[in-house]
C-alpha cells in the first residue's frame, strides 16, 4: 500500500504532533481535529478546576485507599454470598492506572476560544469494571422507564409522525449525587434484586460518585459534587435520574 501523503505532509503532521505549544484533540461533535494553544487549552481546565464547590485538590494519589475499600465491599459480598468469584475478579482492578482529566473544545458552538466539557479518561482505572456492572444492572430499569434517551439512530421508516429532538444543557454536570442515588434506590427498591444486592449496588454507586477523582498536570483532584463525563454507566443514571421530572412518552422506541 502507498501512503496518500507526501513526504512533506508527513514531516508537517509530525512536527505538528510533536509541537508541545499546541494541543490536538477531537471535537466535541463533527469529528474534526481542533488545534489549540497549549497554556490557553491548560488555562482552560484550571479555570475549571477552580471551582472549590465541585473539585477539591487531593495531597496525594488516593488510589490505593480505594482498592483497599473496594476490596472491603467486595470480600463482605462474596463472603455473604451477594457474587461469586467470577464477579469479584472482575470487579477488582488490581492494577488499575490513573485517570486523567481532558476536554472536548465544542466548536460547533464557537469557533474562538470553545467551551469544553471536563471529561476524565477512566479506561482500565480503579473504577472501570464497577462501571461496567452498574450499566448493565441500571440499563435495564432505564430502558423500562416510560421515556429514555438513547442513541440517535432510527434504523426504521417514521410515517405521518413528527420526529424531534431536545438536550438538557450540561446534563451530566448538574445531577447532584444524592439526587441520583435516590432515583436508583427507588428503581432497585421494585426490581428483581434482594435487599443485601440492591445495598451492594447502591454501595459502589456511592463509592464511585463520592471517590471519583483523577490527574491534571502532575496534580490530584477529587470531584466532591456533580457528575463527570467518565464511566460507561453515565447515561443509564442519567436517565433513572430525569425519570421522576418526565412524563414524556414516545411511540415506536425510535431514537430522540
Amino acid at each position: 500500500m502507498h501512503p496518500n501523503m507526501s513526504t512533506s505532509d508527513m514531516r508537517a503532521l509530525e512536527e505538528l504532533c510533536n509541537n508541545n505549544n499546541l494541543t490536538n484533540k477531537p471535537s466535541d461533535k463533527g469529528g474534526a481535529v481542533v488545534v489549540m494553544d497549549t497554556s490557553w487549552y491548560i488555562n482552560n481546565i484550571y479555570r475549571q478546576l477552580s471551582d472549590h464547590k465541585v473539585y477539591r485538590v487531593l495531597k496525594r494519589d488516593p488510589k490505593f485507599d480505594i482498592l483497599r475499600y473496594i476490596t472491603r465491599i467486595l470480600d463482605y459480598a462474596r463472603q455473604h454470598n451477594i457474587i461469586d468469584s467470577e464477579l469479584y475478579s472482575f470487579l477488582l482492578v488490581e492494577h488499575p492506572r490513573t485517570p486523567v482529566m481532558y476536554i472536548l473544545p465544542k466548536i460547533h458552538k464557537y469557533l474562538t476560544n470553545p467551551p469544553g466539557p471536563p471529561i476524565v479518561s477512566g479506561t482500565n482505572s480503579i473504577f472501570s469494571s464497577i462501571a461496567i456492572y452498574l450499566d448493565r444492572v441500571l440499563r435495564t430499569y432505564a430502558t423500562n422507564t416510560r421515556s429514555y434517551v438513547r442513541d440517535t439512530f432510527f434504523g426504521q421508516d417514521f410515517h405521518n409522525c413528527l420526529v424531534a429532538s431536545f438536550d438538557v444543557t450540561s446534563l451530566y454536570t448538574l445531577i447532584d449525587h444524592e439526587w441520583g442515588i435516590s432515583a436508583v434506590r427507588r428503581c432497585l427498591e421494585n426490581g428483581q434484586y434482594s435487599p443485601d444486592c440492591s445495598d451492594f449496588i447502591l454501595d459502589l454507586l456511592d463509592l464511585i460518585l463520592r471517590q471519583n477523582y483523577f490527574i491534571f498536570m502532575d496534580h490530584f483532584f477529587l470531584q466532591v459534587r456533580l457528575l463527570m463525563l467518565t464511566s460507561s454507566w453515565r447515561p443509564s443514571r442519567r436517565t433513572l435520574s430525569m425519570y421522576p421530572t418526565t412524563s414524556l412518552k414516545f411511540l415506536g422506541g425510535g431514537g430522540t
